[in-house]
């Protein structure tokens, strides 16, 4: 999927971007099925029951649900209406409500402009902002982004600037959601989720070997300030003895302290990694100020001899008297739907949680009310019952998430059959090759396309999606979710089970008579009961 990411620096100079009972599979299986379907479900319901007794699942708990894409109609059902552990198939329900509330041509809008003495920066909760990925595909360094920020305030005659205040109140400051694994939470997919996010609210550490065996790596940390402290703890050794590098985060506190924010690169090295390691930054929005206010002061927009500029973050019920903003970015919805469901990016999705929130209430976006929004959002499209549906996160990180198999495809029939969010949604999820699908479905036959989206946290493995009939207009919404993976002693079994069914799916399809009825409106409700 390509998009066009659009930064505006005044109007006049734009920079394109490119940019409880569970049904356990073992020796006594019992097939759990719904209602009965047309004659034509039927056949694919005993397919998916032969896939499921074929699998070697152990003792693991699954749930599978099939539907006719553009009517809802249930064409295979197995434990469906169980609440299953979706990991990341939560970012299904959370980007499909994003499109249907905040529409498909929704752009989040960083904005900056000058207060006096002060350079305010309004933040959208924008997760892309600076994201270190997209400003590789730009060909651009975060050092030439900060550049950019700073040129249309030099070229304006901006002088005197004593502050940078940073208002993030878009979203609340609970920037860590409370069921996240607290022993991971300085890893990149937990990073905090802050109003105003930047470079994915991760430090990146590059790491070289260095001089001799026995010596330190050489290190490059990025965003690079003396005040984001990394103590090199790590060695540089011969071929073939290395241990797995990593970053530790040893004062979580950052810019608001007086000690500042620490880190602790540890391993050993015996060949340059190309891939930088990555580690949350604690207060993203601050960093992010401070950042901002050094370059200004070094460009000689501060005030006095040392122009030094400070940053903070605006005060609860702090006024702001807004001019023109000399500076714009602008991040389609697309192109965060796509980072979102293809790379399966965690802060992308909270974004979109605490965004909606926003929207709806007028409030700051926080999880209590992005995650009633979702619900609400869901419920009126399919009926789900509350032993359906509990949601507590965007991304699926918590496994206090519940989601049937049955309302997963309720929700994304209800999606398919919605023209105005159909095409955004089908395209923010991946194909066999790229992003979490990259390993997937090789050497299998799959008529048709396969559109899809992974999840994976301990214990679960899912996998839900669309197959979309390669030659008669046929579509159908798959949801395939296991829990306590751990009983499967197979490695690569549950991967081999999903794709199992999918494979069924397309082959089925492929086998139907065309179908001429176009979709309605998005407006019908498929029944996630069935």
């Amino acid at each position: 999927m390509t998009t066009d990411r659009v930064w505006r620096v005044a109007a006049c100079w734009p920079v394109a971007w490119c940019h409880g009972g569970v049904l356990a599979v073992g020796l006594a299986l019992v097939v759990a099925l719904g209602a009965p379907a047309a004659a034509h479900g039927q056949g694919l319901e005993g397919v998916v029951e032969r896939a499921v007794r074929g699998a070697r699942l152990g003792g693991a708990e699954v749930a599978v649900s099939v539907r006719d894409a553009r009517t809802g109609e249930a064409l295979a059902s197995m434990n469906s209406r169980q609440g299953m552990v979706p990991a990341s198939n939560m970012k299904l329900l959370t980007s499909g409500a994003a499109l249907v509330v905040l529409g498909a041509e929704y752009k989040f809008r960083t904005r900056m402009f000058v207060d006096g003495s002060r350079l305010v920066v309004v933040g959208s909760g924008d997760p892309a902002f600076a994201d270190p990925e997209l400003l590789r595909l730009s060909g651009r360094s975060l050092e030439e982004f900060m550049g950019e920020l700073v040129e249309p305030f030099v070229r304006a005659g901006v002088k005197g600037l004593r502050e940078v205040v940073i208002d993030d109140r878009v979203f609340d400051h609970e920037m860590v959601h409370p069921g996240w694994p607290r022993d991971q939470l300085d890893k990149w997919y937990a990073a905090p989720v802050s109003g105003l996010n930047f470079h994915a609210n991760v430090m990146e550490v590059f790491v070289a070997v260095g001089p001799a065996v026995g010596s330190a790596p050489r290190v490059r940390k990025v965003p690079d300030a003396a005040w984001l402290e990394l103590d090199n703890s790590a060695r540089t050794v011969g071929r073939g003895g290395a241990s797995a590098l990593g970053v530790q985060r040893l004062l979580a506190g950052g810019l608001s302290t007086a000690a500042g924010a620490r880190y602790r690169l540890f391993g050993e090295l015996s060949v340059t990694q190309v891939e930088p390691i990555q580690t949350a930054l604690a207060e993203p929005s601050l960093v992010f100020g401070q950042l901002l206010a050094d370059r200004l002061g070094a460009a000689g927009l501060g005030q006095g001899q040392g122009g030094g500029i400070v940053a903070r973050l605006a005060e609860p019920g702090e006024m702001f008297s807004p001019g023109a903003a000399l500076v714009e970015v602008v991040t389609p919805l697309a192109e965060v739907l796509a980072r979102c469901n293809i790379d399966s990016y965690n802060l992308y999705a909270e974004a979109l949680l605490k965004r909606l929130g926003r929207e709806v209430t007028g409030q700051p976006g926080s999880w209590d009310n992005g995650a009633a929004v979702v619900r609400m959002t869901v419920t009126e499209r399919t009926g789900a019952e509350l032993s359906q549906l509990v949601v507590t996160d965007g991304s699926g990180l918590s496994a206090e998430n519940r989601v049937s198999a049955g309302v997963l495809t309720s929700w994304l029939a209800s999606l398919y059959r919605d023209a105005a969010v159909r095409g955004a949604m089908v395209e923010s999820l991946a194909e066999p090759g790229e992003g979490t699908l990259r390993k997937r479905f090789k050497d299998r036959r799959v008529p048709g396309g396969v559109h899809a989206k992974s999840g994976y946290i301990n214990g679960v493995q899912c996998l839900s999606g669309y197959v979309i009939g390669e030659r008669n207009g046929r579509a159908a919404a798959f949801s395939v979710l296991v829990n306590q993976t751990q009983r499967v002693r197979e490695g690569g079994a549950v991967k081999k089970f999903h794709e199992d069914v999918v494979e069924a799916v397309a082959r089925w399809l492929d086998e139907q008579p065309p179908r001429t009825e176009e979709p309605d409106d998005g407006r019908g409700q498929a029944d996630a009961r069935r």
